[in-house]
């Protein structure tokens, strides 16, 4: 008895080693898959006990992006600073307060995840493995537990914070920081420097100074911060342009020296507050800001007018296959054009007043069109032909003077005329032409209102020469009281 229990017991241990060398080859193939789960378990660890940091910090760097802190004096953006500062020590405290790294064993845990074969390669048979068909029955459940093993895969990090974060604060702080990323105003950091640097009285202080310049919206040009503009170099800004400049610190005597505005501007506000002065450019010249006798900053500065549009005609207006006018124009601006129109006129110096032309005309108004214009891209040097159809209006056929202007964004105007015959459709069948011309001189004047009904009842007197059908002939031959041929 004593020499079969050594011999079981040897089988165990020998079985004992077995499972400990297979499973160590096992966990030597998802070394990289556990890293991976280890990574997961610091996301998340990270994103539940940080994301009130987070979240303060991209709040905060909107806020200074959009020039937050030159809304407020400057003791109060200097104590809005030092607060985000403390919480976001405190914020950082509380985070690391209590905080585990993930070991191993929870690596291990979470890529088992709820199926546990790699829990399962380690147990022992509860049966013991003494007997061989147990030892059997055994093995086969540790094989297949190995082969469901070395297929285990990593669970994504769980980064959901909605029930830590019940108001969706951090999305609000993503949102405004992308926003101040793409749209906010170079310069706006530099603020968060000259509110640490101001004392808590704000006197006795060496003054700094801030300066932007924003081209007017349509000439599509970005704003410039004057601080980032090296000495010695000339600015060349479109006239309309305005200059924002803002001055903390400093003396009682900061003035502004400028030669670029109509109007003399000055400083607003005192040494204990932020001095705000804007200045419109109208003019080349210099821009000069002192404290006392010390040059903060100064610009020399030249206005470029901005010129009007010009349009011209690249050839004269002619018809499209149906009748409608063509027109090819060319319309160039500095910035761009906003809007074009074509009117047309009668020209009656060179209409051949004859016949039921011969009357006075009604006043009319003017025809118009629309220029087409580029739906994308840029509209300060443009190529297009205008075509519109006016086949149905009276002036088919008659000299007219087409007036074309173009607008540009300051609502400065450039036109040129041509002249010619507006265009219609083409008639082939003489009758046609007949009763088209009859509806032309009755819009024309009044005046020819006999003369038409004379015309219209001599031509259809005898309908059967001119092969109407009775339908065609019944529209004409009613409104003159159902004439007989």
């Amino acid at each position: 008895m004593t020499r079969t229990r050594n011999r079981d017991g040897g089988m165990n241990q020998l079985w004992a080693r077995y499972v400990d060398k297979r499973y160590g080859s096992i966990m030597r193939a998802l070394r990289f898959r556990l890293a991976l789960s280890r990574a997961a378990l610091w996301l998340e660890i990270l994103a539940r006990r940080f994301w009130p940091l987070w979240t303060l910090t991209l709040f905060s760097y909107a806020f200074v992006a959009f020039d937050g802190l030159n809304l407020v004096s400057p003791n109060v953006g200097r104590g809005l600073v030092l607060s985000v500062l403390l919480g976001g020590v405190a914020c950082l405290f509380i985070g690391l307060r209590g905080l585990k790294p993930p070991n191993r064993s929870a690596a291990i845990d979470r890529l088992d995840g709820g199926s546990g074969p790699l829990a399962s390669l380690r147990d022992q048979s509860a049966a013991g493995t003494e007997d061989a068909l147990t030892r059997a029955l055994w093995e086969q459940h540790q094989t297949q537990m190995a082969a469901r093993a070395v297929q285990l895969l990593p669970a994504p990090p769980d980064l959901r914070l909605a029930s830590f974060d019940r108001y969706g604060l951090r999305l609000m702080a993503l949102v405004s920081a992308t926003v101040a990323v793409f749209f906010a105003p170079s310069g706006g950091l530099t603020s968060v420097k000259n509110a640490i640097s101001l004392p808590v009285l704000g006197g006795g202080v060496e003054a700094s100074i801030e300066a932007w310049a924003t081209p007017p919206s349509y000439t599509g040009k970005p704003q410039i911060y004057l601080g980032e503009v090296a000495d010695g170099v000339i600015l060349n800004l479109p006239v309309g342009t305005q200059i924002v400049m803002q001055v903390y610190g400093g003396s009682d005597d900061v003035t502004l020296i400028e030669s670029i505005s109509e109007v003399g501007s000055v400083f607003s506000g005192d040494k204990t507050t932020v001095r705000n002065a804007s200045v419109t450019v109208t003019q080349s010249g210099d821009l000069e800001v002192l404290d006392g006798t010390t040059v903060l900053d100064s610009w020399r500065i030249i206005a470029a007018d901005d010129r009007g549009p010009n349009v011209i005609v690249i050839e004269a207006f002619g018809q499209t296959t149906s009748g409608a006018l063509r027109l090819p124009f060319k319309a160039t601006d500095d910035y761009g054009i906003v809007a074009g129109t074509a009117q047309i006129t009668s020209d009656l110096v060179h209409v051949d007043r004859r016949f039921g032309l011969a009357p006075e005309p009604v006043a009319r108004a003017p025809l118009i069109a629309s220029l087409p214009l580029p739906f994308r891209g840029a509209t300060d040097d443009i190529s297009e032909v205008l075509i519109e159809d006016f086949s149905k209006d009276i002036w088919v056929g008659m000299p007219v003077t087409i007036t074309l202007n173009v607008r540009d964004a300051a609502g400065q105007i450039g036109e040129v005329q041509t002249f010619g015959t507006l265009p219609g459709k083409r008639f082939y069948v003489p009758l046609a032409a007949a009763f088209a011309e009859q509806r032309r001189d009755l819009l024309w004047s009044p005046e020819n209102d006999k003369r038409v009904l004379q015309v219209l009842k001599a031509v259809t007197n005898m309908p059967s020469d001119l092969a109407l059908s009775s339908g065609s002939y019944l529209k004409f031959a009613r409104p003159f009281g159902g004439m007989k041929g």
